[in-house]
């Protein structure tokens, strides 16, 4: 039942559209939480279950969400992300969550979390902490995506159709490219801390997900050289990627996060792959965001990167 019930939600949360008038501009950061309720230790552990959740796989530990807890719940308004913890045992039997997105202000996500108490708020995210997490991220890479959508760089999707026959949006500071056989890698060229996007195919017959790091290995020795002779990219083995599949679209995409590094120099960061199967072709069509950023937190950048690649079609 609670299966059902949270899918329920995040259809709510996916199609409910904002009312014919127009809504105040939301503030707050991305995957910025302003909590707030009328009992201490539901939002405590509301809070500790969305503070040690960490972003997958960067160099350096980093909280997926920053939380603010809020006394007053009209200070949550417009703010861009809310969860509202409602706690009383004589109205409430058992634990549910609601979702409400664009009510005050746009974009917004509003979670509403009702419990008779903090003992059965803390079996709730017990079991289902993730989908809670889920939502959230969720909204964050489609306010992202609907940013693409709006205003991308032009010359790379062009290329990219013309290159693998699929188009990706990518941000318009990713305004740098450079071509190759079956590869088209683009990057934001100032600065010190860079996102770049590459799109690369291999032929293959089904998706798996260690011939997509061999391959990688191998195409970005070929393309990605380093700033000196015998310098270049390669897949980290210090620590093992992490493998997911989805669906999109009526696709199935592979993904792989991991951490890269530059062969004979001190360089590395954060990657994430998407792959999916170009059956037309017979060939694998690759999807890969990096960050290179020494000294900064990675997180909005390798999540951004995420939704460019989630842009692909």
């Amino acid at each position: 039942m609670m299966k059902i019930l949270c899918r329920l939600v995040l259809l709510a949360c996916l199609t409910l559209t904002a009312a014919c008038r127009q809504r105040h501009e939301s503030m707050g950061k991305p995957y910025t939480v302003k909590l707030t309720g009328n009992d201490r230790k539901s939002l405590e552990m509301m809070e500790n279950r969305l503070t040690l959740t960490f972003a997958d796989m960067l160099p350096q530990k980093e909280r997926l969400f920053e939380v603010e807890t809020i006394s007053n719940a009209k200070r949550t308004r417009w703010s861009r992300t809310v969860i509202v913890v409602e706690t009383d045992a004589k109205r409430y039997q058992s634990t549910t969550l609601t979702c409400r997105r664009n009510r005050w202000a746009q974009p917004q996500i509003e979670l509403k979390v009702t419990t008779p108490s903090a003992a059965h708020l803390q079996h709730f995210l017990q079991r289902h902490g993730r989908k809670v997490v889920a939502l959230l991220d969720d909204f964050e890479l489609r306010q992202w995506m609907e940013q693409l959508h709006r205003k991308h760089e032009k010359k790379v999707r062009e290329q990219a159709i013309a290159t693998f026959g699929h188009s990706i949006l990518v941000s318009p500071e990713l305004n740098s490219f450079k071509t190759g056989k079956n590869f088209l890698w683009t990057t934001s060229p100032n600065g010190d801390a860079t996102m770049n996007i590459c799109l690369y195919s291999y032929p293959a017959t089904r998706l798996d997900a260690a011939q997509l790091l061999l391959q990688r290995d191998s195409i970005m020795k070929q393309n990605i050289p380093g700033e000196q002779p015998g310098m270049y990219m390669q897949t980290e083995t210090s620590c093992t990627p992490l493998v997911h599949t989805f669906h999109i679209r009526g696709r199935e995409v592979l993904q792989v996060k991991g951490l890269w590094s530059m062969y004979g120099d001190i360089m590395g960061g954060p990657f994430v792959c998407h792959a999916f199967m170009d059956t037309a072709s017979h060939r694998v069509i690759v999807g890969e965001g990096f960050v290179f950023a020494p000294g900064h937190r990675k997180r909005n950048y390798i999540k951004q990167l995420e939704a460019m690649l989630l842009t692909i079609e």
